[in-house]
């Protein structure tokens, strides 16, 4: 038989398997919200280790505290070494651009002589990394050097540019020869 409690005096009494139920009810929707909202949390880390792993492999610890002045120092040195490639590049274009001027003379000579019917001596080229020299000569029955237009491709990377025919003489029946100089600085 079952004892029941009918008397208005009595209090009424809890067993202890009742209370253990109505905690677990009480506590399961914060215990369901903290973790659900640490599966989140872990998702959202993982999807930032996998987006920026530069970042994380560089930092020593996981203390919140430290966190802030670990970014901030590894983002002053990702700007620095950002700086020292752009200064890099920069002096790697310039070197590029130096070497492209200081044998464009040459290039120009040897693309210009290629091209021609005539046929030519070079006797003397000086170039100190400052000024260019150029001697040779040209023969054929007529000049193929248009000094002009040599001039003006010239003048494109060097400045007080020269290009004059020193000398014009019969060599062989009609064939002539012709002395040029090319000249110029950066």
């Amino acid at each position: 038989m079952e004892k029941l409690n009918l008397s208005p005096g009595k209090k009424r009494v809890l067993k202890f398997s009742t209370f253990l139920v109505i905690l677990v009810i009480s506590l399961s929707p914060a215990i369901s919200f903290l973790s659900a909202s640490y599966f989140i949390k872990e998702r959202k880390v993982s999807k930032l280790l996998i987006s920026y792993p530069e970042v994380f492999n560089n930092i020593s610890s996981p203390n919140l505290k430290n966190l802030d002045i670990q970014v901030e120092s590894l983002l002053s040195s990702l700007k620095n070494r950002e700086t020292q490639l752009r200064m890099a590049n920069n002096e790697i274009k310039k070197y590029i651009i130096e070497a492209y001027k200081s044998t464009y003379f040459l290039r120009y000579f040897f693309s210009y002589v290629s091209n021609s019917e005539n046929s030519y001596f070079l006797t003397n080229t000086i170039y100190d990394g400052e000024r260019f020299y150029l001697d040779f000569y040209e023969y054929g029955v007529e000049t193929r050097i248009s000094t002009s237009t040599i001039y003006k491709d010239l003048a494109r990377f060097y400045s007080d540019v020269l290009v004059s025919l020193l000398e014009e003489r019969n060599f062989l029946g009609n064939i002539k020869y012709f002395h040029y100089v090319w000249e110029g600085k950066k």
